[in-house]
């Protein structure tokens, strides 16, 4: 049996209850935002926290590495280590070379230790290597090329080219001999101490008590004529051909 109200409801409560009703959707409409944002956030990893154990602890230490400087009596600037060779600073016959410290120390050398090629200074290398084809020895790097014959003998020739030129060179009425090549590159853990500059190759008594001697150094042929004994009215013939040279004979006064 349905009881009836005795009182009647007056309008304030009605307020109330739409006071109360804005309240909650407003505090679920919260909720679901917080909720939407926490699935967004990423996941973050748990941290712990752990005691370092006293014998694992960082150790300070004011131990430093003590440098020779200018300033020090015995300061000996040739004892400073070389990085290297500063490839953009050569000349025909400097190197440069940089320091540990950040110096820099030239070295000069006597004779051309570079060549010119597309622009650069390049490392000549005058040591000879056995080409096959020809049975001639050839300088590796240098602004020209030289090849000396395996054996020399009247019809065999030493020929030197440079861009479009050449000119080669036979020694007439001579015996056969073999050539010699003269290992003179010395092993140095020095790299201001070069090789490759010098190379020195010789042909033994291409006439009784005469021989041939050839001496590469940078960028200069050198010949060498050696009498072994006295030879009376001594002479040497010597056979030339050019290609866009011209000969010019230089009298000494």
């Amino acid at each position: 049996m349905i009881k009836w109200l005795k009182h009647d409801v007056s309008n304030d409560f009605f307020l109330a209850l739409a006071r109360l009703n804005w309240r909650m959707r407003k505090f679920f409409a919260i909720l679901g935002i917080i909720a939407i944002l926490g699935s967004l956030l990423p996941n973050i990893p748990k941290t712990y926290a752990y005691s370092i154990p006293e014998d694992e602890s960082i150790q300070e230490t004011t131990d430093t590495i003590q440098y020779p400087t200018t300033t020090d009596e015995d300061f000996d600037i040739s004892n400073i280590e070389l990085l290297g060779e500063v490839e953009s600073m050569r000349t025909e016959n400097t190197k440069t070379f940089q320091r540990v410290d950040g110096s820099f120390v030239v070295a000069l050398y006597s004779n051309s230790v570079h060549y010119q090629k597309d622009g650069q200074w390049k490392n000549i290398n005058n040591s000879l290597s056995l080409e096959s084809e020809d049975e001639t020895y050839t300088n590796q790097e240098n602004a020209f090329s030289v090849k000396f014959p395996k054996s020399l003998e009247e019809n065999k020739s030493i020929k030197l080219t440079m861009d479009d030129y050449a000119i080669s060179w036979s020694i007439l009425e001579i015996s056969k001999s073999s050539i010699e090549v003269v290992d003179s590159d010395v092993k140095t853990i020095n790299m201001k101490e070069l090789t490759g500059i010098y190379q020195e190759v010789a042909y033994k008594n291409v006439m009784n008590g005469v021989d041939i001697q050839y001496i590469l150094n940078g960028t200069k042929v050198k010949e060498n004529i050696v009498l072994n004994r006295y030879i009376e009215n001594f002479s040497l013939t010597f056979e030339y051909s050019v290609k866009n040279l011209s000969l010019k004979a230089n009298y000494l006064k």
